[in-house]
């Protein structure tokens, strides 16, 4: 498995779930998708936390435009 299923589970130790996290931003796999829907969606601010250091810490340009998006709220077309 990648971890992920870890992730999903509600009845697992956050820092068990925290290692997971840290496992999947170190494997090749994009790691992005799974990362935001943590930072955006789950229910433990510590994991939430987690997730956007991951994210501020990484190279991809997509976390820029998750954190303007948060910062600044849903952009007018």
């Amino acid at each position: 498995g990648n971890g992920r299923s870890i992730l999903d589970d509600e009845d697992e130790v956050i820092s068990i779930r925290e290692a997971a996290i840290f496992a999947l931003c170190e494997s090749p796999a994009d790691a992005y998708p799974v990362l935001e829907r943590i930072a955006l969606s789950s229910p433990h601010p510590q994991l939430r936390r987690n997730a956007l250091f991951w994210l501020a810490d990484s190279d991809d340009p997509r976390a820029v435009d998750l954190f303007e998006s948060i910062l600044l709220g849903p952009t007018e077309v």
